[in-house]
């Protein structure tokens, strides 16, 4: 019986750990935002993105598709995939004209991760980001 005991308490503290270390922020984080133009409007079309590029070496670029209010989200699976981890990014903006014709009809500065003015900090504090531009 204490035998059953202590590889029940073991397993729990195992458990528990690894909630823990899986929580710990270092994960994939759940990101928000809206992009509009210098209006105020949204900016969106049938087939437009955002891109969350690395500025440093060692994490993956991230892409979301805009909505027609603007909005995007980068959320993570059940299994860790999706989201954004923490870390600075170069913010890729691209809108085309529609899913048959991709003339890009926002800024061209947006659409290179090399060009863009747009950047983002991601932490557990920092997750909603609204963007505007021209």
């Amino acid at each position: 019986m204490a035998k059953m005991q202590f590889r029940f308490g073991l397993a729990s503290a195992f458990v528990l750990a690894m909630t823990i270390g899986c929580n710990s922020g270092n994960g994939p984080l759940a990101i928000t935002g809206v992009v509009t133009g210098s209006d105020g409007q949204p900016l969106a079309s049938e087939n437009s993105q955002v891109i969350f590029e690395p500025v440093s070496p060692g994490t993956h670029s991230t892409t979301a598709t805009l909505e027609s209010d603007g909005a995007f989200a980068m959320t993570p699976d059940d299994e860790g995939r999706g989201g954004v981890l923490p870390g600075r990014y170069k913010v890729v903006v691209q809108v085309f004209k529609d899913y048959r014709d991709l003339t890009l009809i926002s800024a061209k500065k947006y659409a290179d991760a090399a060009t863009t003015p747009l950047e983002a900090t991601v932490d557990a504090s920092h997750t909603s980001f609204d963007f505007k531009i021209e």
